[in-house]
């Protein structure tokens, strides 16, 4: 990323940094160009302005990263409302319910079908593929861990 914005250039195996200067606006100032920017994402940006600027300290240790994004309510909704309402998720859930439910169309009706889904979070893939489950009429044993 830092090599496409100009920061840094590679040559002959070697990195050099250019004269590019790299802003020193903070990240909330950031976030909100890009939220400006577009709209659309402003849940995906939103969890990013909650973990992007404690980033560096839970790599080193010195900040709990369970504790950022669970340790208060609004955390938690910005958690939430990733997993349920983030368009960039909501593509992958999308192509999965079409994948499950293509594949379910190949399995005879008499077959009870099984799923397992392993790191569930917050429920927004399993509530998706729930709903369309439900639709299909189907005998289906779920289960979900997280």
């Amino acid at each position: 990323m830092v090599e496409r914005q100009g920061v840094i250039y590679r040559k002959n195996g070697i990195t050099f940094r250019t004269s590019k200067h790299i802003t020193e606006d903070r990240s909330p100032k950031i976030t909100r160009g890009y939220i400006a920017g577009h709209p659309k994402y402003t849940i995906d940006f939103a969890l990013m302005a909650l973990t992007g600027p404690v980033l560096a300290d839970c790599l080193i240790g010195t900040a709990d990263p369970l504790k950022i994004l669970f340790g208060n309510s609004k955390a938690q909704q910005a958690f939430d409302n990733f997993y349920h309402e983030s368009p960039m998720l909501a593509t992958m859930t999308d192509q999965l319910v079409a994948f499950i439910k293509q594949a379910i169309t190949q399995i005879s009706s008499d077959v009870n079908i099984s799923i397992i889904e392993v790191g569930a979070g917050c429920g927004g893939t399993t509530s998706a593929l729930a709903q369309m489950l439900q639709k299909s009429n189907r005998r289906v044993e779920y289960t979900f861990t997280e």
